[in-house]
């Protein structure tokens, strides 16, 4: 089924259940970081395929996960840190890349999760995005 609000959610509950993650997993990206590391979910792009049999339609839609980093002193923690948190991730999304049964399938996206580093909120804030693929199918009648 369809439902490109079930794969947010889905994809939201995966980040916060990653040991050690502090606070909330934020649903789109903050105006600032209440800790430390955060992590926000944000939709990116999608399309819709017409697979013509049988009236199939699949939703392919991309989303960001993103690591963030606030630095205070400093930041030679944060690459391993993020990192620990980036190995998780794959890890626990690999168990299920069906996030539950919320869609088909899924994959990490390659070469488009090099780092930024912003001033933010008065803060040197290091993002560390992982765009991420999923697919949903819906048989329409």
């Amino acid at each position: 089924m369809i439902d490109s609000g079930a794969a947010f959610t889905a994809l939201v509950a995966l980040v916060q259940s990653l040991p050690g993650m502090q606070g909330t997993v934020y649903e789109g990206v903050p105006a600032a970081f209440a800790t430390r590391i955060g992590a926000y979910v944000v939709t990116l792009g999608m399309a819709v395929t017409d697979k013509t049999t049988g009236n199939l339609l699949q939703l392919t839609q991309e989303f960001e996960i993103g690591f963030g980093y606030r630095v205070s002193g400093t930041p030679s923690g944060a690459e391993r840190e993020v990192l620990g948190f980036k190995d998780a991730l794959m890890r626990a999304f690999y168990r299920d890349r069906t996030l539950g049964g919320v869609v088909a399938s899924g994959e990490f996206l390659p070469g488009l999760n090099a780092p930024d580093y912003r001033q933010w909120a008065g803060a040197e804030v290091r993002l560390y995005p992982l765009p991420i693929r999923v697919i949903q199918r819906e048989t329409v009648t």
